[in-house]
């Protein structure tokens, strides 16, 4: 049996019992990401072969990384006192860097060059997903945070209906994903450009869900849940009708899953050491979550929505 075919089966074997487990847990491959003699690291985003995130200094101060076949390349925002990459889609890197006095500025980096970009009257932006010409993300004001999409020349703002806060994640085609708050508590979105779904990870431990990164038909992200006296992050991906566990890293806590292309999903987590890690995770081949179904257990928590066949969620306004 080959190593693939190992994988499959003790996925398959996890689906068969999963009526017991309640979300269902996956055992597949990690990898460490570690840029070279970095304090720390954090993968944010994966399009093919390329990864880009951030990573902190030796003197404090943070840049941002592009890690594809060639190696590692660092990435300055020109003038910038800090640069974060958050999301890539071929030639085109999208983030937020800091300017001198502190504030928050997104950007916008293609073979062209770099472009900054602020949401107009915001005092602070974030670009945090792109997907061809669109670009997703949030921007704060005197009345909070906001999400937001671009399209070249016009800016839209997401809220969500009665929430606090809202922030745009990333986006895939005509899905938005991100999360927003309500009475201290946050909890995961999906937008569809008419009507918005919410997302909480089922598990009476989970006090907050995050949606981080979508593709396809496929949402990753984390939850926050109380151990004891510490809160503590753990991953997951959802397919509009079943959720499973990542876990976390081996050896490690606090495993964020940040973002999703095809089989690859990238992260970071707390090492052993006390540092920030990225991480490389490879979903088993074929389709895991497909698999997971094998097993009856289709764990649903989206507040009276129900999954509709081709899309990732049939979504009505709220």
């Amino acid at each position: 049996m080959t190593r693939l075919k190992t994988r499959v089966w003790r996925v398959a074997a996890v689906a068969l019992l999963a009526p017991w487990l309640g979300a269902a847990h996956l055992q597949a491959s990690w990898t460490s990401l570690d840029y070279p003699e970095s304090a720390s690291t954090v993968a944010w985003g994966v399009d093919g072969d390329s990864i880009v995130g951030w990573y902190v200094d030796a003197d404090s101060i943070v840049h941002g990384f592009l890690r594809d076949t060639t190696g590692w390349t660092r990435l300055d925002y020109p003038g910038a006192s800090q640069t974060y990459a958050l999301r890539i889609d071929g030639g085109k890197v999208v983030g937020f860097y800091r300017d001198a006095v502190g504030v928050s500025h997104g950007f916008l980096r293609d073979p062209t060059g770099w472009t900054r970009l602020d949401y107009p009257g915001a005092s602070e932006t974030y670009a945090r997903g792109v997907d061809g010409e669109r670009i997703v993300g949030g921007y704060k004001d005197a009345l909070g945070s906001h999400g937001f999409v671009y399209e070249g020349t016009s800016w839209k703002t997401l809220d969500y209906p009665s929430s606090m806060n809202t922030t745009a994640a990333d986006i895939s085609a005509s899905n938005i994903v991100g999360y927003y708050e309500v009475s201290s508590s946050w909890h995961g979105l999906i937008y569809d450009g008419t009507g918005w779904a919410s997302l909480d990870y089922p598990d009476s431990a989970a006090i907050n869900t995050f949606a981080r990164s979508v593709d396809g038909d496929r949402v990753v992200g984390f939850y926050d849940s109380i151990d004891g006296l510490l809160t503590s992050s753990h991953g997951f991906v959802y397919d509009g009708t079943h959720w499973v566990s990542l876990g976390d890293y081996p050896g490690g806590t606090n495993t964020r899953p940040e973002g999703i292309d095809g089989i690859n999903i990238v992260g970071w987590y707390r090492g052993a050491d006390h540092r920030d890690h990225g991480f490389l995770f490879e979903l088993p081949e074929p389709a895991t979550l497909s698999l997971l179904a094998l097993g009856g257990l289709a764990v649903m928590h989206r507040r009276g929505r129900r999954a509709s066949r081709g899309r990732l969620v049939r979504i009505r306004k709220v």
